[in-house]
């Protein structure tokens, strides 16, 4: 495990905490609220339950919300991404 990464669990699941900052699919994953409708891993079938929902809860109790920046990028690349 890298350091300062963090797994265990909380209301909503199982969570993985990198612990400095908000992951890229992270940041994405808070723009939809948390649905799985758009979600890049939705497309693969055999993709496990997806646990996103846990690690963004867990990010915005240790880190706060994501930075304006991150948000502003992030649905910048989402609407890219639906071109």
């Amino acid at each position: 495990m890298p350091q300062g990464e963090i797994t265990g669990y909380n209301d909503l699941g199982k969570f993985v905490f990198h612990g400095e900052h908000w992951s890229k699919a992270g940041v994405e994953c808070y723009l939809r609220s948390c649905r799985c409708e758009g979600c890049f891993y939705n497309q693969f079938e055999n993709y496990p339950k997806c646990q996103m929902k846990a690690s963004v809860l867990e990010m915005v109790k240790r880190l706060g919300k994501p930075s304006t920046e991150r948000l502003i990028e992030a649905s910048y690349r989402m609407k890219l991404e639906r071109i």
